[in-house]
């Protein structure tokens, strides 16, 4: 397979008029390549500073693949300049659109499996940024490989970064991505719901200090606390959004 597919301007101009694009961020538009690969286009409308930053970062990511991501696999130019990649075709839909019948211990199961692919990708010294559920994939098996990161150019390359630095910013962003699945965006409403258990106060305000790494268990103490509260047992997404509420 080529390193990379050179595309003219006309190519480029066709695709980005498409219709047919099955995805579409600030920064370009994803098309279905062939039946193995996709194709990532981003929008000429940058700085060329901004451009050679994101240039770099892509350059760094072709010759790495990690568990239950699809980086950057072939590097794709107009007129000599890189302005996107081919990358491996992931069925499945986006994390914001998970229904909200979606059981909740197959989720944390998909969430624990992401916590070792987030130490794989710590230990070759890349950090992931712009995670968020429209960043990332599942499919009927997801409980058990996981769910799948898209969409890296925003992630960055730090040789000379210590493995524990470069896990504590990407669990910071998954652990950002995790609430905002549960639908805990606001960190002062949380509070106030937990305001009587002294316990799970302290360990939010741990994980957002970036003093701890416990996500996913710290939504497992809290759906834990929510049943207790209201007398109930939480089994789905929507119920424990439901009680979020």
């Amino acid at each position: 397979m080529k390193d990379i597919i050179e595309l003219t301007k006309k190519e480029y101009e066709r695709y980005m008029q498409q219709d047919d694009f099955i995805g579409e961020g600030s920064f370009g538009k994803v098309f279905k390549y062939n039946d193995e690969l996709a194709l990532k286009l981003w929008f000429n409308k940058f700085t060329s500073a901004y451009y050679e930053e994101v240039r770099g970062q892509i350059k760094n990511l072709l010759n790495n693949n990690f568990s239950n991501c699809k980086t950057p696999e072939i590097a794709v130019t107009v007129e000599g300049e890189i302005m996107g990649y081919l990358m491996n075709y992931c069925s499945g839909l986006i994390l914001s659109k998970m229904p909200n019948s979606t059981l909740f211990k197959a989720i944390i199961k998909a969430l624990k499996i992401n916590v070792s692919n987030l130490k794989e990708i710590s230990h070759k010294k890349f950090m992931i940024c712009d995670i968020h559920p429209n960043n990332i994939m599942y499919n009927v098996s997801f409980y058990q490989n996981g769910f799948t990161f898209i969409d890296c150019d925003d992630w960055e390359y730090f040789p000379k970064t210590s493995y524990q630095k470069c896990l504590y910013n990407n669990i910071y962003w998954f652990n950002e991505m995790i609430f905002e699945l549960f639908d805990i965006k606001n960190p002062y409403y949380l509070k106030a719901i937990i305001k009587n258990n002294y316990s799970l106060r302290d360990r939010l305000e741990r994980i957002y200090e970036w003093e701890s790494k416990e996500s996913y268990e710290f939504i497992i103490s809290l759906k834990n606390y929510l049943e207790e509260k209201n007398h109930t047992k939480i089994r789905t997404l929507g119920e424990f959004r439901n009680y979020m509420r």
